[in-house]
């Protein structure tokens, strides 16, 4: 069968196409494209029997994606891979046709759970015929955060060992130095607008956590610590674990929140994130500790 993936980040394309394969599913055609432009031309060239898209994208949404392909009477499968896991984009998502929705960070059982029904079960995967689907779009929540509070050790091990594929070393007790820097520092927003939250981190974890997450050589991961400026491969990884992470602060805020803006040297931060930063009305540090990287540190804060 053919696969199709639809994600603006290359990290996430690749990380998208590992766990299909840890789930079994490796054996199938599989072709990427980088937004929904450019996918919607290859749905129209060359079929595929399941499209895993993004939601958000520069341009054109998955969503848009999904309706485009559908007005046109194309008959592909349809599912989402995406860090909108709230209860309206379900139901968008089901409303508009799409038969599963999986939240980053996924793990392989989450994968396995919404693809058998479509593509079979992994150990016969390549002979199986296209399955009817017998209950509406799923779903798949991969590491669930107790509301009303940020991420504790546990929560963030497991957050991060299930994004990178690999165990993570995570210890609260360290803090932060906010100012004088260097830090990069990710901003969210509300539905409103409104900047409710930061994820911020030294140079060396916002460097290992990119690294992670992209297989980055060693060579660019100590030009960029050496340096304390990110090169565009390095930015987008770590602006992608940043979007990511905006599951763990929709867990403490309460609110739909979405990533807006990554900051790094030698830009520096917005007042707004410095006044955020110095009266948060909650914040949490950890040391985290990527294998075969190194260590950093790194802050949850909200307003």
């Amino acid at each position: 069968m053919k696969l199709l993936i639809v994600d603006d980040s290359k990290a996430m394309q690749m990380l998208v196409r590992r766990t299909l394969r840890q789930a079994g599913y490796g054996d199938h055609a599989i072709s990427e494209a980088d937004d929904a432009e450019k996918a919607l031309v290859a749905v129209r060239q060359d079929t595929p029997d399941l499209v895993l898209s993004d939601w958000n994208m520069p341009g054109a949404s998955g969503l848009d994606l999904l309706k485009s392909i559908t007005s046109e009477g194309i008959k592909t499968r349809f599912g989402f891979v995406t860090s909108e896991g709230s209860d309206e984009m379900r139901q968008a998502a089901e409303a508009a046709g799409a038969e599963f929705l999986i939240s980053k960070p996924f793990t392989v059982q989450a994968f396995q759970a919404a693809l058998e029904p479509i593509l079979g079960t992994a150990a016969t995967s390549g002979a199986s015929s296209v399955s009817t689907p017998t209950k509406p779009v799923a779903q798949m929540d991969a590491i669930p955060l107790r509301p009303g509070r940020l991420p504790q050790e546990g929560d963030l091990r497991r957050f991060l060992g299930e994004l990178f594929g690999h165990s993570v070393d995570v210890n609260s007790g360290a803090k932060l130095a906010l100012v004088p820097g260097p830090i990069v520092v990710a901003s969210y927003e509300d539905s409103g607008g409104e900047v409710r939250a930061l994820f911020a981190a030294d140079i060396p974890g916002a460097v290992y956590l990119a690294a992670a997450l992209s297989l980055i050589p060693g060579g660019p991961v100590k030009d960029a610590i050496k340096s304390k400026v990110l090169d565009p491969a390095i930015m987008a990884s770590f602006r992608e674990v940043a979007n990511v992470l905006a599951a763990a602060i929709q867990g403490a805020s309460g609110q739909h929140v979405k990533l807006v803006d990554v900051c790094a040297p030698p830009a520096k931060p917005s007042a707004l994130t410095l006044a955020l930063a110095k009266k948060p009305s909650a914040r949490q540090d950890f040391r985290v500790e990527m294998s075969k990287y190194g260590a950093g540190i790194v802050s949850f804060i909200l307003r």
